[in-house]
């Protein structure tokens, strides 16, 4: 389970999350809202919110519900949760019982949550023993992803080799896109059919080139929205496939799929150049089978992340230490 994975990491790191607030020293919290296991920040349609908790420091602490609250990011959250005046108020009775226990941490998820807002939203985390009880432990605005679409094309090396192409990679949370592809080779130009994607799916188009390329080869992408509105085009040529240090075109937000069995140096320098921006280093156990420290996924909130908004910071799951 991804999260699960993720959240031990994410506790083991020095500063857990910097939206943690203050008097949050009885529990260390994260939210994550999308599938279990994805953060996918969707709002206007049922979703899970996911608590990630560091275990209390004292036992007598044991018996603590959470208390959530989703609202608009114009408003603070209250002291208390029944302070807060912002309904609904979801409870997780006995956040840290036994049988939400996951490794190092607990976990607690709620399904069927409807966020109400489209472009963002505060989460508000109490852990306390009453909704009266004062126990702010998080005070967050989570972006959400609707209407966001995301485009990158590069040529990424793997930690384990390189391979001579350069690769396409677009999705919409929430809306259903259409891509075209002309591609030059010495002169003649190459057009694959229109593709269609929906929403939520990836789309990936891989370009191989070889050593006898000429000057100016490459390929140009076209976007655009069902409506047939233009949603950007991106140009991408062999010579900058073959750049040291990487290049990258995009567009909208940031595409995070690429980031799998990358170096650490060569993921960082993709966050970065796709509009995004490198956030803490987490680790997973080794896996003997993967370069030591290479790259697992991008993570957003302890959970994987495969689209962010534009100046996201974004988490890299590393393998082993």
């Amino acid at each position: 389970m991804a999260v699960a994975v993720g959240l031990v990491a994410v506790l083991a790191s020095a500063g857990l999350a910097p939206q943690a607030t203050a008097g949050a020293s009885a529990a260390r919290v994260e939210v994550s809202i999308g599938p279990p296991g994805v953060w996918l920040p969707i709002g206007g349609r049922p979703t899970t919110l996911t608590l990630l908790a560091k275990p209390p420091a004292a036992a007598s602490r044991r018996a603590l519900n959470a208390y959530v609250t989703l609202q608009s990011p114009e408003r603070a959250c209250a002291a208390s949760a029944s302070g807060d005046r912002v309904r609904p108020v979801h409870t997780i009775p006995a956040l840290f019982a036994p049988a939400r226990r996951d490794g190092a941490a607990y976990l607690a998820a709620l399904a069927g949550i409807v966020v109400r807002q489209r472009r963002e939203t505060r989460a508000c985390v109490w852990i306390a023993r009453s909704p009266r009880a004062r126990g702010l432990a998080v005070s967050e605005t989570i972006p959400l992803l609707n209407g966001l679409f995301a485009a990158s094309v590069t040529s990424l090396p793997t930690a384990g080799g390189g391979s001579r192409l350069y690769t396409l990679d677009a999705t919409a949370a929430t809306t259903a896109f259409s891509f075209a592809t002309l591609t030059t080779r010495c002169g003649h130009v190459y057009a694959d059919p229109q593709s269609r994607v929906a929403p939520g799916e990836l789309a990936t188009e891989s370009v191989a080139f070889g050593a006898g390329s000429c000057a100016g080869d490459g390929s140009r992408f076209s976007f655009a929205s069902a409506a047939g509105a233009s949603l950007g085009t991106l140009t991408f040529t062999v010579a900058q496939a073959l750049a040291h240090p990487i290049a990258i075109a995009a567009v909208g937000g940031c595409e995070l799929d690429p980031l799998a069995d990358l170096s650490l140096a060569t993921a960082e320098a993709y966050v970065t150049a796709d509009g995004c921006r490198p956030g803490r280093l987490l680790s997973a156990p080794f896996d003997p089978a993967l370069a030591r420290r290479a790259v697992l996924e991008a993570q957003i909130d302890g959970a994987l992340a495969e689209l962010a908004p534009a100046g996201t910071a974004v988490d890299l799951l590393l393998n082993g230490r």
